[in-house]
């Protein structure tokens, strides 16, 4: 069975950029603990990364806008002729796909991308055709995603563009970005260090350490004013058992913006590390107000009641952690298996089968076992 959350206590959170950013001046105090990161313990090289042209047209996108765009001299036109042809299902034919965080150019050769990669190449073709455009962050409800033995946490960025007449919001997703929703302009150098931030989170979850670093330390350098990159680059010195460090690099993201609260989250659990209680309970109300929100830190705690034969309780939580994410083949089965205890047979099967058809296909024979036989298996391992 595949425990989502296990031990998440001792685990850390990891923002992503492109799919994730942190809150930028409206939020931040800009009195940084530290002004450079930590250097990496026990590696002896470092490793270079270049400077990434974000925005740079390839001949393709070039010949793209000669054809589609470029012929029409009014910028109204041109506008609304690119943002139809950015769309799913326009002649750029773009597909979403959180994993990948790219330049402009690559994004327009391979069509996918995150909202990161689909922002570069918004840009940059925008404003080759002689378009105002500018990176914006939107703030929205916290979408949690699991990785193994990293909780990520992921925001939102898109592309605001303007003509003479016009000013249109384009978005990955497609969907119409609410009006009452809290957007902030990033520059260019922001958008360039959550791109090199989002290259250090991959690196982090392959457990490359010395290029997590690098990139990491790259999004710092770029744009410290960030806290994202701060809050990741504790992950990195926790990884390396350089707590103290971790200590001050989430310090850090907290003193330039106050409200970073995974950092916080983290901080807790370096204290809880340290071994030093005293600290750990200073943090420790409003990381669990803020950990009640995150449906794996729910999941875990209903493990924890499970493994105490608390099956009402744990489905009451399961139930909680549904609510707040609904796309997560673990949660559905978790539910599954704390109802069949209680004696909810009927609604066991429906979140089973919930499970079942959320599965990805690497796992989709393990549930080709009957329900029955998985609980049965799970109790006898918590009775032993």
């Amino acid at each position: 069975m595949n425990d989502t959350a296990q031990q998440y206590r001792s685990r850390t959170k990891v923002w992503v950029a492109g799919i994730s950013l942190a809150m930028l001046s409206a939020c931040a105090s800009h009195t940084p603990v530290i002004d450079q990161a930590p250097r990496l313990a026990g590696y002896e090289h470092t490793i270079e990364v270049p400077d990434a042209d974000l925005l740079t047209v390839s001949p393709q996108m070039q010949a793209f806008l000669d054809r589609y765009v470029l012929p029409y001299e009014n910028l109204d036109t041109r506008l609304q002729l690119l943002t139809l042809a950015v769309t799913h299902s326009g002649v750029i034919g773009f597909t979403r796909d959180d994993d990948r965080t790219l330049t402009a150019s690559e994004a327009f050769r391979q069509r996918t991308g995150n909202c990161l990669s689909y922002a570069n190449m918004v840009v940059a073709l925008a404003r080759a055709s002689g378009l105002e455009a500018n990176y914006q962050e939107v703030i929205v409800q916290p979408q949690w995603s699991s990785r193994e033995d990293t909780i990520l946490l992921a925001k939102h960025i898109n592309v605001a563009v303007s003509s003479r007449h016009y000013r249109y919001v384009i978005d990955v997703t497609g969907e119409r970005v609410p009006t009452n929703s809290t957007r902030h302009l990033l520059s260019d150098r922001q958008a360039a260090s959550l791109y090199y931030n989002n290259l250090g989170v991959e690196a982090l979850l392959d457990n490359h350490l010395p290029s997590a670093w690098a990139h990491i330390n790259k999004a710092i350098e770029t744009a410290p004013g960030l806290s994202s990159p701060w809050v990741n680059m504790g992950v990195v010195m926790s990884r390396n058992l350089q707590m103290h460090d971790a200590e001050k690099s989430h310090r850090n993201a907290l003193a330039l913006n106050s409200l970073e609260l995974t950092a916080l989250s983290n901080l807790y659990d370096v204290y809880i590390g340290m071994g030093d209680e005293a600290r750990a309970a200073e943090v420790e109300a409003r990381v669990e107000k803020y950990r009640q929100g995150n449906p794996y830190y729910l999941l875990m705690l209903s493990n924890e009641a499970f493994e105490q034969g608390q099956f009402r309780k744990s489905a009451r939580l399961l139930e909680k952690a549904v609510r707040k994410k609904d796309d997560d083949h673990a949660l559905h089965f978790a539910l599954a298996r704390a109802r069949f205890l209680t004696g909810q047979r009927d609604e066991a099967l429906t979140a089973y089968e919930k499970a079942r058809a959320l599965a990805p296909g690497q796992v989709q024979s393990d549930f080709e076992r009957a329900l029955e036989d998985w609980v049965n298996e799970a109790t006898a391992t918590v009775e032993n």
